[in-house]
């Protein structure tokens, strides 16, 4: 492998600590949004915030889904940076090494500081601005977990008020 290749390989790790950054700040930002507030961002006629509402309501899945490709994007990238330092003509033990240090510190740093402590900042604001991005990779994994779920449709909760009514009539 030449020299050319080992650099896409780290440009391509680079890119996908960012998308898994993006991933993590979407999982703490739904994971702290109440359904309250998203129903308060439908009502302000705020844009996406219909999809922030149904995610919130699904927030297992949405979570579920947030951290599934959270983790497979950490290993793209790690796998991307081994495979440019073996290039680079280290050792496998070697370049697994430095991979997993080199990106251990990058999602330390991106992560946990920047997207974590932006999300739990400003947690509206990067549900909203990450709404789409949520919604399609929530939809998309739903598709492959179609015979496992049952169905792709996520029946909508009935609230105890709802429940006490039919009772009461």
């Amino acid at each position: 492998m030449t020299a050319a290749p080992s650099e896409w390989l780290c440009a391509i790790a680079a890119a996908l600590i960012l998308l898994s950054c993006l991933w993590n700040a979407a999982s703490v930002a739904y994971g702290l949004i109440t359904n309250a507030r998203a129903e308060d961002l439908v009502e302000d006629n705020c844009r996406g915030a219909a999809r922030v509402a149904d995610l919130v309501e699904h927030r297992q899945r949405t979570l579920a889904w947030c951290q599934t490709y959270r983790v497979a994007l950490q290993v793209g990238a790690t796998s991307c940076l081994t495979l440019a330092f073996v290039g680079w003509g280290l050792a496998w033990w070697g370049a697994l090494l430095w991979s997993l240090v080199l990106s251990g510190l990058m999602l330390l740093f991106f992560a946990t500081f920047a997207a974590s402590s932006l999300a739990m900042r400003y947690p509206e604001a990067v549900a909203l601005k990450l709404s789409s991005l949520v919604s399609a990779g929530v939809k998309i994994g739903s598709v492959f977990t179609l015979g496992s779920t049952g169905s792709h449709r996520f029946h909508h909760r009935v609230s105890e008020a709802t429940l006490r009514q039919e009772v009461v009539d």
